[in-house]
């Protein structure tokens, strides 16, 4: 090819590009966006997310056992323990979970993980 040929197909691609920049832009309401089928919706396939369970008093049910990070075959799951206070009562055990954060890019969403582990965690986590 030559440079005219290059320089044609570049100056083409720009005339495309700026012919697009000062048109309207065109943006759906989401997720309330139109038609009869309104609102988000779950893909078929999705499993829920996990939320941390409180007991009756407010006080959370995790306690920091490390159980679920070490049952978990992704490795997503990272916990930091802290040890509750008189003053700061967190949770009902001695420890409480100071950092429960899950990785949800490396996690493969096992809700056999919570079910296994409801015997010894008293269902601390729970999927919705």
């Amino acid at each position: 090819m030559s440079i005219v040929d290059n320089a044609a197909a570049i100056a083409k691609g720009m005339s495309i590009t700026l012919r697009e920049m000062f048109q309207p832009t065109e943006v759906e309401n989401y997720p309330d966006g139109p038609g009869p089928m309104r609102g988000a919706k779950f893909q078929e396939r999705f499993r829920g997310k996990h939320q941390l369970q409180r007991d009756e008093n407010g006080l959370e049910k995790c306690v920091a056992c490390f159980l679920c990070a070490a049952a978990c075959p992704s490795n997503c799951i990272y916990i930091e323990a802290a040890e509750n206070t008189e003053e700061v009562r967190i949770s009902s055990a001695e420890r409480y979970a100071k950092v429960y954060n899950i990785d949800y890019n490396r996690c493969i969403f096992l809700r056999v993980l919570c079910r296994g582990l409801s015997d010894r965690c008293d269902y601390a986590w729970a999927w919705v």
